[in-house]
């Protein structure tokens, strides 16, 4: 029970004591295998949202999620694979992508283990965010962030667990809100 009060408290605080951003590459676009690839990287789009990609009737790859779509760029290059339709492409002229990482201030100690592969134990833990803000000329605004765990190890230092989640998705539209 303390454990888990104390995972519990380090994961909340993790989300505002953060380092500053740093920039991350976001070229390559591309839809593979249900997963979003950014760079170099590839990120799920599984955890508490569930976004999905589409076409739509002007030949773009659409994000949609909740109740909102965003359009995120005409398709370069389309290709079959068992897993569903896989994409390839390019934003939109004067869309504006900044893709950072950021990592917790905030780390906690883990309690000593076996491991019965051998090998050596983390020592501390701490999160790591992944944020992709993209914004078009119109004002609409798509905002995606990852969070993974990030373990520290005496020989090689803090390592990336790669067990990204998709904590957050949210579509602006860019209209002025009524009052």
């Amino acid at each position: 029970m303390y454990i888990d009060a104390i995972r519990f408290i380090s994961s909340w605080l993790s989300r505002f004591l953060l380092t500053a951003p740093v920039a991350l590459p976001s070229n390559p676009l591309a839809v593979v295998g249900g997963r979003f690839v950014i760079g170099s990287h590839s990120w799920p789009l599984d955890g508490r949202v569930r976004p999905t990609f589409s076409l739509n009737e002007r030949g773009q790859v659409t994000l949609a999620c909740g109740h909102g779509a965003f359009a995120l760029g005409p398709v370069v290059q389309k290709w079959a694979d068992p897993r569903g339709p896989q994409y390839s492409f390019t934003p939109d002229a004067g869309d504006v992508l900044i893709f950072t990482q950021q990592h917790s201030r905030w780390s906690w100690p883990v309690l000593p283990g076996v491991n019965i592969l051998g090998g050596e134990n983390p020592r501390w833990q701490r999160r790591s965010f992944q944020r992709l803000v993209w914004t078009k000329t119109s004002g609409a605004k798509l905002d995606l962030i990852w969070r993974d765990r990030q373990d520290y190890y005496r020989s090689s230092g803090w390592t990336d667990q790669n067990a990204h989640k998709l904590v957050r998705a949210a579509i602006h539209d860019g209209k002025p809100k009524q009052i």
